[in-house]
Parts: C-alpha cells; sequence; structure tokens
C-alpha cells in the first residue's frame, strides 16, 4: 500500500496548477473517496495549448541532437518503470483494475518510450535522383503541438502511447485526461516531484496534462486554431 495525496494538480506550462473546480474520485469497488482533482477549464486548456505552441515554436526540441532525444526517452522509461508498483496501487484505487493489470500498464507505457528511444536517431531524410544539374531532398519537420484526450480506462498506457511518438518526432504535446478519475496517466515521477519534466528531463513546456470531464474545455479545445 502507498500512500495517496489527498488533491491533484494541473501541470501547464512548468507550473503545477489549481482550480476553482475539483473532480471528486471514488474507488469504483467501495464507493470510498480516494482523491480531488483540480477540474481544468476553459482557460486552463488554452493557456495549456499555448505552453505547448510556444515550445514548439521556438525549436527547443528540434534543436536537441537525435542522441539527445534518445537520451530524454530512455529516462522517461527509466523513471515510469521507478514508480510502477506505487502508480498501480493508485490506479487500482481510482480505476478499479487488477494491481497486477495496473502494474502492467506502467510497464507497458515504458517500453513504449524505449521503443521509439531506437527510433528518434534514425528520423531520416530522402535524395531524389532527378538527373545532372537538379539535386533534391527531403526533411522532415514537426507538426507542432499535439493534443491528446485520454479516456478513463487504460489513462498511463494511452498517454505513453501518444507521448512516445510526438517526443521523439520533436512536437510538443498537450494531454488533457478526459474522466472524473484521478491523474495516474501523469506518469513518470509528476505526482510527487515539483516539475515532472525536469524529473523527465525534457523542456517544461513539451508536456502540459490537465483532468477535466472533457466537454467543457474539450470542445473549445479542439476548436482552438493552430495546434
Amino acid at each position: 500500500m502507498y500512500p495517496i495525496a489527498s488533491h491533484w494538480l494541473n501541470y501547464i506550462d512548468g507550473q503545477w496548477r489549481d482550480s476553482d473546480q475539483h473532480l471528486a474520485v471514488h474507488n469504483p469497488g467501495t464507493a470510498k473517496p480516494v482523491a480531488t482533482i483540480a477540474q481544468a477549464s476553459v482557460a486552463d486548456a488554452e493557456q495549456a495549448l499555448l505552453a505547448a505552441r510556444r515550445c514548439a515554436d521556438s525549436a527547443e526540441l528540434t534543436r536537441a541532437r537525435p542522441a539527445q532525444r534518445v537520451t530524454w526517452l530512455l529516462r522517461i522509461a527509466e523513471e515510469i518503470r521507478a514508480v510502477a508498483d506505487e502508480g498501480a496501487w493508485v490506479l487500482c484505487q481510482e480505476n478499479g483494475k487488477r494491481l497486477c493489470d495496473a502494474r502492467d500498464e506502467f510497464i507497458e507505457a515504458a517500453r513504449y518510450f524505449e521503443y521509439y528511444a531506437g527510433m528518434a536517431d534514425k528520423i531520416e531524410g530522402t535524395s531524389i535522383p532527378l538527373g545532372n544539374g537538379y539535386m533534391d531532398f527531403t526533411l522532415y519537420d514537426p507538426m507542432g503541438v499535439s493534443a491528446q484526450i485520454v479516456p478513463w480506462n487504460f489513462p498511463v498506457s494511452i498517454c505513453a502511447r501518444s507521448a512516445r511518438v510526438t517526443r521523439a518526432i520533436c512536437n510538443s504535446l498537450r494531454a488533457a485526461r478526459a474522466s472524473r478519475r484521478a491523474s495516474t496517466f501523469r506518469s513518470a515521477r509528476s505526482w510527487r516531484t515539483p516539475t515532472p519534466s525536469r524529473s523527465m528531463a525534457t523542456p517544461s513546456p513539451a508536456t502540459v496534462t490537465s483532468a477535466s470531464t472533457g466537454t467543457r474545455p474539450g470542445a473549445p479545445s479542439g476548436r482552438t486554431t493552430g495546434t
């Protein structure tokens, strides 16, 4: 058994932030309260998107050499494995999974990052022969901000499945937990260190997370231009 924080915050633009409204989380097996979560507002969602966009436009991720991105991804996987037991207990209490299944979800998330770590330094352009006097080549540029709405049933796994690719190819990530469950999808050490991106060795605004029921900030976020 591990202690569970009584209140969970959103991580936006490098800071832990509370909200005026909170979501109550109950253990589905006992109906007893587990914790409360800061419920992200439309303003929170917009601020998260702007932070992720600012990071993408700054080229802070693309300036890093591919070998550095490999190191980032492997470090994230290491951090997730380090908290797999604790995270599994939280996920079990707030989600209703068996403890062994909850732990497997954390290990699966770590394996996603390990797999794409092997890809991060192998993204190459193409040289196309067009005959004498011509030179043609292709380069891959990041798309920008990847917005992810993560459902309640596999929060750690699905978030990792999205984040692994965005980090490997230098996109920034805005992840939202669309449910009334606790924020266990903030994998690695994010619930017990003040700066999860520092723990994961990546730029702070590169990943922002928020929790809500989905319909409140979700629809406006989907309409936001430039994402």
